[in-house]
């Protein structure tokens, strides 16, 4: 999926943001919000749990920290986000779509398609047939 040339697909199945192609990063002090406190809570962890697992994949990292990167107060670059993600089991777009100018369907579409990726062979096929035949039944005159 491409929009406006901000967003890039590697085979790995990553996103790359316009950041790690050279473009100046904006932040969560930007001109939007960033998605870490509705992610963490969705996945179980509190800050400080959040903070242990970021730390696991770097130098450590401390609940404030965390607190701060949620309100805003700390400047999201890419190496933390990276982290978060990592920490999350993410895609940077699910914290910070904006960045990407995303809206809320292209980050739905691009969930169902990391999912997708991400199943199992016999579970991909299965849901591949169904998005199929929604489409031929969509399509149907």
């Amino acid at each position: 999926m491409h929009h406006d040339g901000v967003l890039t697909f590697c085979p790995t199945g990553r996103y790359i943001s316009a950041m790690a192609r050279g473009r100046k990063p904006e932040g969560p002090k930007g001109p939007y919000p960033n998605r870490i406190a509705g992610l963490r809570a969705e996945k179980g962890f509190t800050q400080a749990s959040l903070a242990a697992a970021m730390s696991a994949s770097g130098s450590p990292i401390e609940r404030g920290y965390v607190q701060k990167l949620e309100s805003g107060k700390h400047q999201l670059s890419d190496d933390m986000l990276e982290r978060l993600c990592q920490a999350l089991a993410c895609e940077p777009w699910e914290i910070v779509p904006q960045r990407y100018r995303l809206s809320d369907a292209d980050v739905e579409a691009l969930t169902i398609h990391r999912r997708l990726l991400l199943a199992d062979p016999a579970r991909r096929e299965r849901w591949i047939e169904t998005g199929e035949d929604a489409l031929k039944a969509v399509e149907k005159p």
